[in-house]
């Protein structure tokens, strides 16, 4: 078998990351925004964003938010990441269509599950 070659980036090229956090997260049938139920005393989105800025500054972080907008994004205020909205939520590729335009300029995008830290 012939090795792989390693495909990365090259240097100096931007990379932005986004969060999915739009979903309703119905077979929890909560109140709450799945990506806001905590585990360990945070959202669950708090600790993808944690990891995220780990790897990018806050101003190449964008979480997409839809169900329950203002609530997601007030509970993330502090991290300095930015948001794009999805309305209506019609997907996981209608999201990252919504979030196009913000990612323009970026050469790499690593997209993120919101609840799954």
């Amino acid at each position: 078998m012939k090795p792989t070659r390693n495909r990365s980036a090259k240097p100096g090229a931007r990379t932005a990351i986004a969060i999915m956090a739009a979903g309703k997260g119905t077979r929890l049938k909560s109140k709450h925004p799945k990506v806001l139920h905590e585990v360990g005393g945070k959202p669950l989105l708090a600790h993808v964003v944690a990891a995220a800025l780990q790897v990018v500054p806050a101003h190449d972080v964008l979480a997409i938010v839809g169900h329950e907008a203002d609530r997601v994004t007030e509970a993330m205020q502090g991290t300095g990441i930015g948001f794009v909205r999805q309305e209506p939520q019609r997907g996981t590729g209608h999201a990252l269509m919504c979030a196009a335009p913000a990612l323009s300029g970026y050469d790499q995008v690593i997209v993120l599950s919101g609840d799954a830290p």
